[in-house]
This record gives structure tokens, C-alpha cells and sequence, in this order.
């Protein structure tokens, strides 16, 4: 649980565009980018996310989706569901059948899924790369380093779709050595959402053991 809660967490990460003292090309295209995510009133991606950590010889890939919709969020990463409706958070873990309730206290210093496109105020200097292609699409690329030198990572390297402004690929590089990527596809703005896909329905999951820790 912990592992994919990190992997939430740096998704997070990775989608938070910011600057500081950064060069003006690449604040151009972050300010359009995050006006762009701003606009949709609820979004929806798959994810493929790659850990590599060549000195622990360590190379896993999961598949996830995400869902947002202003203070709601569901992120699924295949073995671990986390999902809230701006009150309450639920962890569901699948292969042990275990759900965890708690009240949902986002720390708005913090990036959270609802608060990621709105926090690139501070944080981080960014830094124009090149533009190039990715998967036949032209993009940017982008670099974002963060001010605060005690991050745990140095460096995420953004890669930009230049006609939609959205993200395709993220790269976030960890002081340990360890690389984490995501890969974004068949992202769709303004879903068509409802309240009830941000809720756990005990009823569809039976056996499942719940963990009140309200």
C-alpha cells in the first residue's frame, strides 16, 4: 500500500507546473498549459507508470486511470484503489479485500489532485529543453527543478503535447537514483462524471472488510 501510495504521491508531483526564477520560454508554456487544465471542469487519463531504479536492479510497470472532478478524485492502479468525494478517503486494497475510511484533511500547502493544476505559483524554477517529437506528436520539454533543496527528487522533466498544452509523458528523477516515469494517454477533458463514481459502494465489493478510522 505504501509503495502505490508514493506512486500517487509523485504523480502528483509530476503534474504540478511551477516556477520561480525560470527562463521565459518555458513560463509561457506553463502558464498556457495550466490555464488549459484549469478550464475543464473534470478530467480522466490512463496512466502507465515505470519504476527503474538500475543500482537496486529494480524495473516495475503498473497501469492506472484517474479520475478528478473539482474536490473529488479516483485514482486506480490495478491492485489499489484511493478515491474520495472531498469528506471521506477510501483506500481500498483488492487482493486483501480490505477498505480503509478515513476523513479527508488535505493540507493545502500540499499538492493534491485537486489542488495540482493551482499550486505551480512556487516551488519550483523551470527550464526550456528542446522541442522534439514523442510518438509522432510535436511536444516541449521541459524541466522543473524544486527550490526547496530538501525534496527527495532533483529534477521532473515534463514532456508537452505543443497543440493540446496537456502532458504526455513525466519524468521524475529521485535523489536515490531511482527514475520514475509516467506515460499519459486518452486524456479527456470535461467527462462526463458523477458524484457516485467518487464513493465506495461496499455493496460491489462483497467480503470486503471495512476500516472505520473516523
Amino acid at each position: 500500500m505504501k509503495k502505490n501510495l508514493l506512486a500517487v504521491t509523485l504523480l502528483l508531483l509530476a503534474f504540478a507546473p511551477a516556477w520561480a526564477q525560470s527562463d521565459a520560454k518555458s513560463k509561457g508554456i506553463l502558464g498556457k498549459m495550466s490555464a488549459n487544465y484549469r478550464s475543464y471542469t473534470s478530467m480522466s487519463a490512463d496512466i502507465t507508470f515505470t519504476i527503474d531504479n538500475q543500482k537496486e536492479k529494480i524495473k516495475e510497470v503498473q497501469q492506472g486511470k484517474m479520475l478528478i472532478k473539482g474536490d473529488k478524485f479516483r485514482i486506480d492502479f490495478g491492485d489499489q484503489l484511493l478515491m474520495t468525494d472531498g469528506k471521506t478517503l477510501w483506500g481500498y486494497l483488492k487482493d486483501m479485500k480490505e477498505v480503509t475510511v478515513s476523513n479527508y484533511e488535505p493540507d493545502p500547502d500540499e499538492l493534491s489532485p485537486t489542488t495540482v493544476f493551482t499550486i505551480y505559483e512556487k516551488g519550483f524554477e523551470s527550464y526550456y529543453i528542446n522541442a522534439s517529437s514523442l510518438e509522432g506528436v510535436a511536444v516541449h520539454t521541459i524541466d522543473l527543478t524544486p527550490t526547496d533543496k530538501s525534496k527527495p527528487f532533483f529534477k521532473i522533466r515534463l514532456v508537452v503535447d505543443q497543440a493540446k498544452l496537456q502532458i504526455m509523458q513525466a519524468v521524475v528523477f529521485d535523489k536515490s537514483g531511482a527514475k520514475y516515469t509516467y506515460a499519459i494517454k486518452n486524456f479527456i477533458p470535461n467527462k462526463a462524471l458523477t458524484d457516485a463514481d467518487f464513493v465506495f459502494n461496499k455493496a460491489k465489493y462483497p467480503g470486503v472488510e471495512v476500516i472505520d478510522m473516523r
